[in-house]
């Protein structure tokens, strides 16, 4: 997750949210890296797959409490690139408002009901999804994050391990 300001191109914070470890060295080493480098955002929940609404909804509500004075926050998942400095020029140069820019997956796609990211009858009864912004990466104006943060907080989640808020 990146918390960033466009006001200034070096203006930007990298956080990394991350939950906790089974295996005691891997803890270790992520909790040197939180003392020497304050970027880890620290969770008290085990950094699982299933976890992973929990967890994204917790770096929403980092980034709205310790960084109000962001213009936008970034979502991007650990397997995600992203040229920080002309993401920063896209949004400086094309946004303003209350806006979310992100991949639109377009209605129609089934849920995929076995496998690692199966989604269960119980958590979705339905046959297809609606159109949908993708959780692979995004950004999000702060009014609309903390709009996004409360519609979450408030209503359904899925917690297969898919960040989708019905």
């Amino acid at each position: 997750m990146g918390i960033f300001s466009t006001r200034s191109e070096r203006n930007y914070k990298n956080s990394f949210v991350v939950g906790r470890s089974k295996i005691p060295k891997v803890q270790q080493r992520v909790e040197l890296e939180a003392e020497q480098n304050g970027d880890i955002v620290a969770l008290e929940i085990v950094d699982t797959y299933s976890n992973l609404t929990a967890k994204h909804l917790a770096g929403l509500r980092w980034g709205l409490k310790n960084c109000p004075g962001s213009s936008f926050i970034m979502k991007a998942d650990d397997d995600v690139l992203v040229d920080v400095r002309r993401a920063i020029k896209v949004l400086k140069s094309s946004f303003s408002g209350n806006i979310l820019a992100c991949r639109i997956v377009p209605e129609g796609t089934s849920p995929r009901r076995s496998g690692k990211w199966m989604v269960t009858r119980q958590d979705y009864p339905f046959q297809e999804y609606p159109e949908y912004c993708s959780g692979l990466t995004y950004f999000g104006a702060l009014p609309t994050i903390a709009k996004i943060y409360e519609a979450a907080t408030s209503g359904k989640c899925l917690t297969s391990g898919l960040t989708m808020f019905l």
